[in-house]
């Protein structure tokens, strides 16, 4: 059982980094090549993976897990995000969304 402190902080950090998600995965669409703004937006989905995971949500911290590894790739390959990576990012989103 988790306490209930802790689960109120986490619930609290879960909408910030989901905000940050959101604004991030838009400002992506529009400029698929920023490697600050990929940064930031697997920087999030580390924080996701382990606050979750810190907290026993392991569903959840795969999933930020899975977006920070998709990520990770393209940046170790000086690759651009195209169309697929986005909506796999967004349908990850609403994933992670639906799980906190």
């Amino acid at each position: 059982m988790i306490d209930q402190e802790i689960l109120e902080v986490f619930l609290l950090e879960m909408q910030e980094l989901l905000a940050s998600w959101v604004d991030l995965a838009s400002k992506l669409r529009l400029t698929p090549a920023d490697g600050a703004v990929m940064a930031d937006l697997r920087r999030v989905a580390h924080t996701v993976k382990g606050a979750a995971r810190m907290v026993g949500f392991q569903l959840l911290g795969d999933a930020g897990a899975r977006v920070e590894d998709v990520l990770d790739q393209i940046d170790e390959r000086g690759l651009t995000t195209a169309a697929p990576v986005l909506d796999f990012i967004d349908r990850s989103y609403l994933l992670v969304e639906r799980l906190s």
